[in-house]
């Protein structure tokens, strides 16, 4: 079997140096503003396909290596509009960046209602069962918000390549990391202040907060660890993969009222920690 890794931008991609290993892989999926240069080291440079979505959220990111990119997944078709109508990337047009390469739509609301997870998920499971993979979606359909790019890039990985690729993730804690009570989704210390609006005491009435929300990402991780449990992913960090199996199962009951927590985990130890977003 080939081998391809999904690379989320969780801070815990810092865990370990895994950046050779990475660039041995068969295909290597990168999303969003995904920067490698200063981090080689830790998450190597090669890319294969990348995820992304829309081009303003990225801040008009485009891989340093994106002439070697096959496939461009896009999480919408609206992401594709976006992307030709903007500006160009570096002195290249859109449509010499999208050239010759794949283009793959992640999430096809014209085949859904809007955050409607439940007739999404179905879609899912229909076409992962046409390839002989089974995987139980039901606690995903509990979600509050749209799937995540990055859960949307784990389920095309795999369905796309799952007959042919042993599946790894990197770097999937879905904006838990909290350190000093601040919300990191990225690994990158310059992206903070791009979510500073999520740091204030006013954010957990703000609807980007409600992305992040401790039940849907515990729903996400979650889903990770039955994926791993059932053999259909690996962990590619050692380190990461003791941090997210020590994640509370979503169904304890005390786990149902806690709307005002999040969660940070707590590297030295590798354990989550609950704290009250309440005592701002």
């Amino acid at each position: 079997m080939k081998k391809l890794i999904v690379i989320g931008n969780s801070p815990t991609i810092f865990l370990e140096n895994l950046g050779s290993q990475i660039n041995q892989f068969d295909t290597v999926v990168r999303i969003n503003k995904c920067k490698t240069e200063n981090y080689k080291e830790k998450i190597g440079e090669k890319i294969s396909i990348w995820a992304c979505t829309k081009p303003e959220n990225n801040d008009y990111f485009l891989p340093k290596e994106y002439d070697k990119i096959n496939e461009i997944w896009f999480r919408t078709k609206k992401s594709i509009n976006d992307f030709k109508k903007s500006n160009e990337y570096f002195g290249l047009s859109s449509s010499e960046v999208i050239k010759d390469k794949k283009v793959v739509i992640l999430y096809d609301k014209n085949k859904t209602r809007p955050r409607d997870n439940a007739s999404y998920f179905r879609s899912v499971t229909n076409s992962l069962k046409t390839k002989g993979v089974e995987i139980e979606l039901k606690s995903l359909k509990e979600m509050s918000y749209e799937p995540c790019t990055g859960l949307l890039t784990i389920l095309k990985a795999i369905e796309y390549f799952s007959d042919t690729h042993d599946i790894y993730l990197l770097g999937f804690t879905f904006g838990l990391e909290s350190p000093e009570k601040e919300f990191y989704e990225y690994y990158r210390i310059d992206e903070v202040n791009e979510v500073k609006d999520m740091t204030t005491k006013n954010a957990k009435n703000d609807i980007s907060l409600n992305y992040f929300n401790i039940s849907d990402s515990l729903i996400k991780l979650n889903f990770i660890k039955q994926l791993a449990k059932n053999k259909k992913i690996k962990f590619l960090s050692k380190k990461e993969k003791e941090l997210i199996e020590t994640i509370p199962e979503f169904e304890d009951e005390y786990m149902k009222k806690i709307n005002n927590f999040m969660i940070k985990p707590n590297i030295e130890t590798r354990k989550f920690e609950l704290w009250n977003t309440q005592d701002w």
